[in-house]
């Protein structure tokens, strides 16, 4: 999903085993919402996205109005 390393979060060269879960955690549920909604998955990691760009990739008309995507699985 992010390609590149350069925008993980490091610390003395290495990611922590806690920022590394956050990490593992952030792309589980974009590529869940991604799945579920259609949206196509950021190319940067999302601290580099604009807030148009947020928004644009996580609402839609179904959350806007309360509802969620149907599984497709």
């Amino acid at each position: 999903m992010f390609p590149h390393t350069t925008g993980r979060p490091r610390r003395s060269g290495a990611m922590t085993a806690e920022v590394r879960l956050d990490h593992d955690l952030l792309t589980l549920l974009v590529l869940d919402w991604a799945i579920r909604s259609g949206h196509h998955p950021p190319d940067r990691p999302p601290h580099q996205l604009s807030e148009e760009q947020l928004i644009a990739f996580w609402a839609d008309e179904q959350t806007a109005t309360g509802g969620l995507p149907a599984w497709r699985g």
